[in-house]
């Protein structure tokens, strides 16, 4: 398998070729297009040039964009660096294409893994994408309904009575497997949730290696936050409320044989204390948790009031403020669920008056599960030895990479019902270009995954490097290398439809990440900044 940093070489071998070969003469085109090379322009320019489109996305504030943008040129740690051919003709500048002409390059942006390995399923029709090393907003919505599971032993205790009737033991059926069934997507969701723990950890032990400095620091607090949720708030609680979703099943179903004295006591035991325990025993720790995430978010508020005061702060103020409230939001209900849902579960081992308790606990844990997958979660890529998800770990870079996020998110509105790529992309018809903006936003392995997908395109593209193979590392260069401008059509085609269906997405994982990291590194500064000031004291002294 070649190394992801040798890959990249290649890339940019290939890219500085086809450079070379626009200065040659009219002869060499462009090998997407039948324009012809530029002869004036040398070969440094004709990598560092770039055309604009003169199409505005619609809804777009252009001036807002165009502040931001003039103000992250002025900035020496983040240099703008556009691309490929040379504009030929006077075109108006578009913001957004600006923002992308900004370290879009493999080489700039190192973090960012440009191999993907896919591997043939068993039957040899399809090609699957290895598991990443990232961290992955995987929560399942099934895991909402463990409150409601861990209550289906209803019947069973409201009509504890011989001989059970005909419809409380229908009852005792439906809840006795609805309870097992919702404990499969517990066990599930513990899978899922240990790949997180395993990466994070990873991710921990990298950081801790490294010599102390506020970009370290700042990862393993984004990093502490992170393991607790995989650790409590879904290793813990799948664990725990599955267990006892198990034994309040089956509890449930022996309810129905109750007319044996043997089984109608192994009932009582197994849907009361036994099923009903593990619940409380989870909300007394997770309520200890939602306390620390509750604290740990008016923190990030605190300190970004303090240190976000100017206008042009305002905007990025407002998004930290929203995402640790719905953050507080979320770990205030969970943790109340925990200790209420708790106490109610163990009333209902003897009493049934303990059910009605549990019915808004119910319906706030499916709630909750709800604002977790859909607004406060987000997937990432993590830190290695040589690279971090974040290029620039400074407060200013972090506000202008949140700021020039939230209007491509407020843009993308516009771009539901035309083509993406035609107002995006820095040079829609260079494929150069297109793959840039998919690894940028972390689209790449989707499109590798339609392209192999497609059996005509598969063919033309990369059938060469798939012959007898079980299992394959594509990257960029492998579509510059192999693909030809008759296939250029229909891979703009397949990257549009990725884009279109996966962009919001991306960008909204970004924006959380992002303003996740910016409290952190505000919390960060203010601690540093006070160790600072007590050694200068003790050292006067």
């Amino acid at each position: 398998m070649e190394s992801p940093q040798g890959l990249e070489l290649d890339y940019s071998s290939a890219i500085r070729s086809k450079a070379e070969n626009k200065v040659e003469g009219e002869k060499t085109g462009n090998e997407f297009t039948d324009q012809p090379a530029n002869k004036n322009v040398g070969n440094q320019e004709a990598i560092e040039e770039a055309s604009r489109d003169t199409t505005m996305p619609p809804g777009h504030d252009a001036a807002r964009m165009t502040e931001i943008l003039e103000k992250r040129k002025a900035r020496e740690s983040i240099t703008m660096k556009p691309l490929l051919a040379a504009p030929t003709r006077e075109q108006t500048p578009n913001p957004i294409l600006e923002f992308n002409k900004a370290d879009i390059s493999f080489n700039s942006q190192p973090w960012i893994s440009t191999n993907i390995t896919f591997t043939l399923s068993k039957n040899k029709k399809n090609w699957r994408p290895q598991p990443s090393n990232a961290l992955k907003n995987s929560l399942l919505a099934g895991v909402g309904f463990l409150e409601l599971a861990n209550a289906a032993d209803f019947a069973a205790n409201v009509w504890n009575e011989i001989p059970v009737p005909t419809f409380a033991a229908v009852l005792m059926g439906i809840g006795g497997v609805f309870a097992i069934t919702i404990s499969f997507f517990a066990f599930h969701d513990i899978v899922l949730a240990r790949r997180n723990y395993k990466v994070l950890i990873r991710e921990r032990r990298i950081l801790k290696n490294r010599e102390e400095s506020k970009e370290r620091n700042t990862y393993l607090s984004v990093n502490f936050r992170e393991l607790g949720t995989e650790i409590i708030d879904r290793i813990g609680m799948d664990a725990f409320m599955g267990f006892g979703a198990v034994m309040v099943g089956v509890g449930t179903l022996l309810a129905i044989g109750g007319a044996n004295p043997r089984v109608y006591d192994a009932s009582n035991l197994l849907s009361g204390y036994i099923g009903n325990t593990p619940v409380a025993l989870f909300g007394i720790f997770n309520a200890f948790w939602s306390i620390f995430v509750v604290a740990r978010a008016q923190r990030h508020r605190h300190h970004a009031r303090k240190s976000l005061t100017s206008a042009d702060e305002k905007e990025v103020l407002n998004l930290l403020r929203q995402r640790t409230r719905k953050v507080q939001s979320h770990a205030t209900i969970m943790g109340s669920i925990g200790i209420i849902a708790g106490g109610g579960s163990l009333v209902t081992s003897e009493h049934w008056e303990g059910y009605p308790i549990l019915i808004p606990c119910i319906v706030l844990s499916a709630y909750c599960n709800w604002i977790w997958r859909k607004k406060v979660g987000y997937s990432r890529a993590l830190c290695d030895t040589t690279s971090s998800p974040i290029a620039n770990m400074e407060k200013g870079a972090l506000m202008e990479e949140i700021s020039i996020n939230a209007a491509l998110l407020k843009s993308y509105r516009g771009f539901k019902r035309i083509p993406i790529l035609e107002n995006i992309v820095e040079e829609p018809e260079s494929m150069a270009s297109i793959l840039e903006f998919l690894v940028r936003y972390d689209l790449f392995t989707s499109f590798c995954a339609r392209v192999l997908k497609e059996v005509t395109l598969r063919k033309s593209v990369l059938e060469p490097t798939l012959e007898g193979q079980t299992e394959i590392v594509i990257s960029p260069a492998d579509f510059l290398l192999l693909g030809r401008k008759a296939c250029f059509l229909a891979l703009k085609d397949v990257a549009d439809e990725v884009v279109k269906k996966g962009i919001k997405e991306k960008l909204m994982y970004r924006e959380r990440f992002l303003l996740e990291a910016l409290g952190c590194l505000l919390v960060v500064e203010r601690r540093m900044s006070m160790r600072k000031e007590r050694d200068g004291t003790e050292k006067g002294k």
